[in-house]
């Protein structure tokens, strides 16, 4: 093999190889440093090496451990950044696949149309944080789905279904639900305000810090085994305008409890009372 060969070998492999090359290099580089180092500081005639040993093996295992230790905080780093481009690009795919289901429902009319659409959002876990605002999701199924969050303000819920729903902090304000079921839903912190609420089936729900001013009710509303928003469960017959009526004498204070209970779970207070 001629020189020329060796170097275009030499060549190849500091192409394909090149970390390897380096640490190659540089291990031998060093070991050669470390031979020189020991014939010079060595006293020939004595064979001691002035302490040059010792200081040797203290240098080598503090830049292995620095080497080490820095090694280990680049690997957290990336596995974090990593971590965190996963959870950006999970959640774009959670926002298109939102906005393609709530598409879809826009151009359904029946509830055997929206359905199958409704379904296939729940086992998509996309309807967490969703803003539907729509006129068309009467007589339709979110039983046992997680809406924590959403927005589902001004919508038609009538004969709805949300049977042991988890609906905390959901955002309902001026929806039409009623005679609808809600048995079992978790309703904390959401906001009912200007809600129908006739013929409601509101039993076994949890309302605790959930607002209800202006909220429309009558006597075939079921509130059984209900927590009411300031924490006290429901028994018969109780007034139930202290929540829904501003004019009602014990509003301002029932409001007063709610808004302690909403700071207590750690939802915003979005509501302090109306303005004489």
């Amino acid at each position: 093999m001629t020189t020329q060969d060796i170097f275009a070998n030499q060549k190849r492999v500091l192409q394909e190889y090149p970390l390897t090359y380096s640490l190659t290099l540089g291990i031998v580089v060093l070991l050669i440093g470390i031979f020189i180092g020991a014939q010079l500081f060595t006293d020939h005639v004595t064979g001691e090496d002035d302490g040059y040993t010792v200081n040797l093996y203290t240098e080598i295992i503090s830049v292995i451990a620095t080497v080490f230790i820095l090694d280990r905080i680049n690997e957290a780093r990336r596995k974090k950044e990593q971590s965190e481009r996963d959870i950006y690009f999970v959640e774009e795919q959670r926002k298109r696949d939102q906005l393609q289901a709530i598409s879809e429902l826009e151009q359904t009319h029946t509830p055997e149309e929206r359905q199958p659409i409704i379904q296939h959002m729940i086992r998509l876990k996309i309807l967490e944080g969703i803003k539907l605002n729509l006129k068309n999701l009467e007589d339709s199924s979110f039983d046992s789905a997680n809406l924590n969050n959403a927005h589902i303000s001004s919508s038609n819920l009538k004969g709805a279904r949300f049977y042991r729903a988890k609906l905390r902090n959901v955002f309902l304000v001026g929806s039409n639900m009623e005679h609808g079921n809600w048995e079992g839903a978790d309703l904390q912190g959401a906001d009912l305000s200007q809600t129908k609420l006739l013929g409601t089936n509101l039993s076994r729900c949890n309302l605790l810090g959930a607002y209800l001013h202006l909220a429309e009710f009558d006597v075939y509303t079921s509130w059984r085994h209900t927590t009411l928003p300031d924490g006290t469960l429901w028994k018969s017959p109780d007034k139930l305008e202290r929540f829904t009526d501003p004019k009602h004498p014990e509003f301002d204070s029932t409001l007063a409890q709610i808004n302690k209970k909403r700071q207590e779970l750690g939802y915003k207070i979005t509501f302090t009372g109306f303005k004489s």
